[in-house]
């Protein structure tokens, strides 16, 4: 019992030097120091479209200090670019989850802006899986949204629309989203399920007009001026 209460007055002793203190943030530095020029030139290479060349300098970085961060997540981006699975396994285990759903989120930006929607759609799905931001995962969901409307796939549009905790503010949203795309009809579906409030209808009549629905528009404006009338 004794010699094991002096190994542990020993170990705490240790623990707390001073010295190794210092050779551990040495040690560190000398990491950073090696690791440093690797990763930022691997960023100038990744910039100039030399994937290879620069996964090559982060590998080495990894050899050298396997906790560096902006090499595993450098790595972690090529891997995603090449649709690694084996890779992106490999290097997500020591990255942080919602790092991953970041730069899902980039890549399905990427791919939307290239009117890859497909592609678009699968990295979104994906970025949606870890715990990023409210605000970054909304970006995401317009990014699916948008996608699936490019794609004619209203119906999975809508199932973006959780309208059982959405307010009519939220339908008047993705009502006009659907319109600055230019799909009057399905953003007329939406603006349908919204209550003969003046905002509202005004909404639905600009829409119907478009749509040259004049029939219907001429209804709605009848509504319209028993609530404010002229």
């Amino acid at each position: 019992m004794r010699i094991y209460l002096i190994i542990i007055l020993i170990s705490s002793t240790l623990y707390s030097n001073p010295i190794n203190n210092a050779y551990s943030w040495i040690s560190q530095e000398y990491k950073d120091f090696r690791t440093y020029p690797r990763v930022d030139k691997a960023q100038v290479l990744l910039k100039e479209g030399k994937q290879k060349e620069a996964k090559k300098l982060l590998e080495k970085s990894l050899e050298i200090d396997n906790k560096n961060r902006n090499a595993i997540n450098l790595l972690l981006h090529i891997c995603i670019e090449e649709e690694d699975n084996s890779c992106i396994e490999k290097y997500s285990k020591e990255s942080k989850s919602e790092e991953l759903g970041y730069l899902y989120k980039k890549k399905a930006q990427k791919e939307k802006d290239n009117y890859n929607y497909k592609e678009s759609i699968k990295f979104a799905k994906k970025a949606l899986n870890y715990n990023i931001k409210k605000r970054d995962k909304e970006f995401v969901e317009l990014i699916l949204f948008e996608s699936y409307i490019k794609l004619k796939e209203y119906n999975l549009a809508d199932k973006l629309i959780d309208r059982e905790h959405s307010n009519t503010y939220n339908i008047l949203k993705w009502s006009k989203i659907s319109q600055n795309m230019k799909e009057t009809k399905y953003a007329y579906s939406l603006a349908k399920e919204l209550p003969n409030k003046l905002e509202y209808l005004k909404w639905k009549i600009e829409l119907l007009l478009i749509d040259k629905n004049y029939n219907q528009a001429s209804k709605d404006v009848e509504i319209l001026n028993k609530l404010e009338p002229t």
